[in-house]
């Protein structure tokens, strides 16, 4: 491609192909004219989305002589583009940005400073400069060859890798999903989770691979019903550990519990979103005392007491709660430091025991 001056000003010479060196010089009058009117940029983008949209249709529908037709085209407007904006296109700037988290950055940058993940250039293989809309978003299609930018591809990518991990998780696995306070000094990490039960629908059963916080059960009854540990995993830890986005991916869960009534068992189910496993659940999904040893958060350990005693030191292990009611009213279902049960369980009143807490997710939505 090369323009020529002659007496009427630059004309187009596009590889000898008179029909484009004729549309190309029809570009660099219009655009010209639109110059002259402050609306250059308008023109050659209204001009550029046309052409990219016809040239997405050609390449879908594999039709290469059409495509190539429409790529000489797009040369043609670049070039007339050129011409009129004095190089326009070698000030087009250069930058990166990632596929995660959508943050642009300088092309000297190679990794995103919110997530880490490496950058991606908005350049193609063919050396044309992706340009940005006023909306924010970029050509998806290259102006010259037709390739995929580069953070749709990469995003496309990511994409599949995340279905990949989401269809090879299984029970026993650890995830990561919502926060909370975890260092000593009160710092938020991500939460994990252990893959308790993965069900065919693609929901799974979750439970804390640490006690997240210590709080007593209640005041005085092992009801989980009317249960003050009940009311704060459903209010306070929820709204703190998750955010919006989150919380629509956790699945309210029809709980099975039972309590005393006059000296007899009586079984009752409520919905929980967040709720804490019973004495049947955790022999069920954890095979030995061993699997059921938990050890607290270094923020439990620091700032939780029981009567002046630190829920346990750091690197041991501590008692955590059960939502199955204990021997008495006033004893709730727990697992002690050893990951025995105890069915007769502790005092509810007591504060230093840790919670343990469980929740059903849709994992396509991670």
């Amino acid at each position: 491609m090369k323009n020529m001056e002659n007496k009427n000003g630059p004309e187009i010479y596009i590889g000898g192909n008179t029909n484009t060196d004729q549309k190309g010089n029809s570009y660099l009058k219009e655009m010209e004219t639109a110059a002259g009117e402050n609306r250059l940029e308008a023109y050659y983008q209204n001009e550029k989305n046309k052409l990219t949209a016809r040239l997405k249709h050609s390449v879908d529908s594999e039709d290469k002589e059409l495509s190539d037709s429409i790529l000489r085209d797009i040369s043609a407007l670049e070039e007339a583009y050129r011409i009129v904006n004095k190089g326009g296109n070698s000030k087009k700037k250069i930058i990166k940005i990632c596929p995660k988290c959508d943050i642009e950055y300088e092309n000297s940058a190679k990794f995103c400073r919110n997530c880490g993940h490496e950058l991606v250039l908005m350049q193609c293989a063919c050396g044309e400069v992706f340009l940005k809309h006023e909306d924010g978003s970029f050509d998806k299609y290259c102006m010259k060859c037709g390739k995929l930018n580069p953070l749709e591809q990469a995003k496309q990518d990511l994409a599949g890798k995340h279905s990949e991990y989401i269809n090879n998780l299984k029970s026993s696995d650890i995830i990561k999903f919502g926060s909370y306070t975890f260092e000593t000094d009160g710092t938020k990490k991500p939460i994990e989770w252990i893959i308790l039960e993965r069900y065919s629908d693609d929901t799974a059963l979750l439970l804390s691979k640490y006690g997240l916080d210590a709080v007593r059960f209640d005041k005085s009854s092992n009801n989980w019903e009317e249960s003050e540990i009940r009311a704060w995993l459903n209010d306070s830890f929820y709204n703190n550990a998750f955010d919006k986005k989150e919380r629509v991916n956790i699945i309210e869960s029809n709980v099975e519990c039972e309590k005393e009534v006059f000296g007899w068992t009586r079984n009752y189910t409520v919905t929980d979103k967040i709720f804490l496993l019973s004495t049947e659940e955790v022999s069920k999904y954890f095979s030995s005392d061993k699997e059921r040893m938990c050890r607290p958060t270094p923020w439990v350990c620091t700032n939780k007491t029981v009567t002046g005693e630190p829920v346990s030191s750091n690197g041991s292990c501590c008692w955590w709660w059960l939502r199955s009611p204990g021997s008495y009213q006033s004893r709730a279902a727990c697992v002690d430091i050893g990951g025995n049960i105890w069915a007769s369980g502790g005092g509810v009143y007591d504060g230093g025991t840790a919670v343990r807490v469980a929740l059903k997710i849709n994992l396509n939505n991670l």
